[in-house]
């Protein structure tokens, strides 16, 4: 399983992370002699004033979408879940290609529970795009982030057997381009879930799912709309 894990991260990353004082802002990320633009590791309990995981999220959204409205450029950025989801880093990236695809994968270590990447896609793929993830979010998962001439060599149905959740959200915007984040290993806490049937739905215990997780102190306390790595 962890293989597959590694290896699914690994897809995640082909299309196009603590101090309690800073300022969260990609303006404030530290750029690598290769151009990748690197965030400090925060505490996730540390930012919970400002909603966690999905303030970085929309943080980064925002920041790219305006670099689109002002450069046109498309850029790619990845937020990653560390140490049983109580530790978040991100970084941008200024171009989609193999080269940029090579270091995303110098990024995963086993400190990285799952990595979220967001892309901006040209608005005529809108309805198809949701629709393949509607209808099928592993196969869309692989179309969207392997190349076109790219065997998957199985990897749909290892995904599928592995049970293994896909997380993925679309949102428009006022441009002629959407957003698309997709990771693989997060789940979204659905109103009425527990513990349990998220360990028997995933095929998982709740033993496992508390190591994963320690920002989870209460196996019988868990919050709607609140994330989960399951792997």
């Amino acid at each position: 399983m962890k293989k597959l894990f590694a290896t699914l991260v690994t897809l995640c990353l082909c299309f196009g992370l603590c101090s309690t004082a800073y300022a969260l802002s990609p303006d404030d990320l530290t750029a690598d002699e290769e151009g990748v633009r690197t965030s400090e590791v925060y505490s996730l309990s540390d930012i919970s004033s400002y909603s966690g995981f999905d303030y970085v999220s929309n943080m980064l959204e925002a920041y790219c979408l305006k670099q689109y409205e002002n450069t046109g450029d498309k850029l790619i950025w990845t937020i990653n879940s560390l140490n049983q989801h109580q530790n978040v880093q991100y970084r941008i990236f200024e171009s989609n290609g193999s080269d940029t695809y090579e270091k995303m994968i110098s990024t995963i270590d086993e400190e990285v529970d799952f990595i979220q990447v967001g892309t901006l896609m040209n608005n005529d793929l809108l309805n198809t795009v949701k629709k393949s993830f509607e209808n099928d979010p592993t196969k869309a998962t692989l179309e969207t982030i392997l190349p076109a001439d790219t065997d998957d060599d199985g990897l749909y149905e290892e995904l599928k057997n592995s049970n293994m959740t896909i997380y993925w959200n679309i949102e428009e915007s006022n441009t002629d381009v959407f957003t698309l984040e997709v990771a693989v290993g997060k789940y979204i806490i659905q109103p009425g879930d527990t513990l349990s049937e998220i360990a028997l739905k995933f095929g998982t215990s709740v033993k496992k799912l508390m190591e994963d997780n320690k920002n989870i102190a209460n196996p019988d306390l868990i919050y709607a709309y609140d994330y989960l790595v399951v792997k």
